[in-house]
């Protein structure tokens, strides 16, 4: 258990713009809302990385929240060194990255942050799977663009025999399914902001079970599993179904199905990983925040937890 005192930042001046856009307007799709018996679940999506990187999240996501859960994969027991805890703290809270408003906004209200992601021993093994799935995603894509090329080649005719119909149909069959990986990875940076895009990730996932790696599904089951630990934790402490929200990666939008499994599900999946200790992944990190005695700042607290299912597993 750490106490440690934040001091706040800089008073920021608020404006207010004197038209709304019709972007701004339309349904925001940034977020959805999975309701389980535990807990209501905030999705918030983003694009963490790259030239893509969203926006931070509104701090007014926050509103009426009773926990904020971060993704961040390589969380271990060296949390508790108040020194670690107060660098990761100011990293979410100082830096311009996506979590930085509503980290502000959680330590100003009070609202707990939990770190429910893989531990740093599992993300060790798995860190250069997705990398090496989108290396296989682009080659595979390759392929399907050129099947469907080999299959254009006599387009220019106005007839064509059945046999060559048939396997020009085939071709664009066949390279559109080899396709989908592709066309998912040159959408992804539109993923956090359109449901379809999303949509059609799941459905490139489906037809390509191969793709399929604990960089992304697994730790959306193991976020899952500890999201509905943390879920019950709160309901028994605030004696009310709780309002978690979630920021994370809009790769991660298989997190919506893996709210909506029961334990025993997320855990039979979780085993079929190899190198993985689940005793080792029930490692949960929360931070609660106080106002300090002057009111000017906040203390914070950290507290290392574990999900009972996970640490019976061996």
């Amino acid at each position: 258990m750490i106490k440690e005192l934040l001091k706040p930042e800089a008073e920021e001046k608020e404006t207010v713009e004197g038209e709304i856009s019709r972007a701004e307007e339309r349904e925001d799709q940034s977020k959805e809302v999975i309701e389980t018996e535990s807990g209501r679940f905030h999705i918030l999506y983003n694009i963490h990385g790259g030239i893509a990187e969203s926006k931070p999240t509104p701090a007014e996501r926050l509103d009426k929240k009773d926990a904020l859960i971060l993704e961040g994969a390589g969380i271990s027991e060296n949390f508790k060194d108040k020194r670690v805890a107060r660098r990761i703290i100011d990293f979410q809270r100082l830096t311009a990255n996506i979590n930085r408003d509503i980290v502000r906004r959680a330590i100003k209200d009070c609202v707990p942050i939990f770190f429910v992601d893989a531990s740093d021993k599992a993300w060790e093994n798995y860190k250069n799977s997705e990398i090496k799935q989108k290396i296989a995603a682009g080659i595979e894509g390759a392929m399907g663009v050129s099947v469907v090329i080999a299959g254009s080649i006599k387009s220019s005719e106005q007839k064509i025999s059945r046999r060559d119909f048939i396997k020009r149909l085939f071709a664009y069959g066949m390279g559109g399914y080899l396709s989908t990986p592709l066309i998912k990875e040159f959408s992804a940076p539109w993923a956090a902001e359109k449901r379809k895009v999303r949509q059609f990730g799941k459905f490139s996932d489906t037809i390509h079970p191969e793709f399929r790696t604990f960089a992304v599904e697994g730790r959306n089951h193991l976020i899952a599993q500890k999201s509905e630990t943390v879920a019950k934790i709160l309901e028994k402490e605030n004696n009310k179904k709780p309002e978690v929200a979630i920021s994370i990666g809009a790769a991660h939008y298989d997190l919506e199905d893996a709210l909506k499994i029961s334990d025993e599900e997320r855990i039979e999946k979780l085993k079929s990983y190899e190198d993985i200790s689940l005793e080792d992944e029930a490692l949960i990190i929360r931070i609660d925040f106080e106002k300090s005695p002057d009111q000017k700042g906040r203390t914070f607290k950290v507290t290392l937890m574990h999900d009972p299912k996970l640490k019976s597993q061996k």
